[in-house]
């Protein structure tokens, strides 16, 4: 199996500690297998015959974590009608 493992060089510290995946892929056309690292479960190209191929499996990497801080705790209001709100209801006029 090859491992192939991306540089982490040009990236934050942000984007380091980001939520990562080892994503497994065995291609069905040359057998191929590898692994990689994404930050998503994703697709990836065979590094021998250039398919595209899903990952027959991808786990979260020990350490990470899969959650995140909402910048708000409550309910999403985002089809809230204006009453709750707390505005006026709109006025069609014709």
């Amino acid at each position: 199996m090859k491992t192939i493992n991306l540089s982490s060089s040009g990236t934050t510290p942000a984007e380091n500690s980001a939520v990562r995946y080892l994503n497994q892929y065995r291609c069905p056309y040359c057998q191929t297998e590898w692994e990689d690292v994404w930050d998503c479960g994703c697709n990836d190209r065979c590094p021998d015959c250039n398919k595209e191929i899903e990952p027959y499996e991808s786990g979260l990497i020990a350490g990470d974590s899969a959650e995140t801080e909402l910048p708000y705790d409550g309910p999403s209001l985002a089809n809230a009608m204006p009453e709750v709100l707390g505005k006026p209801a709109l006025e069609i006029q014709s």
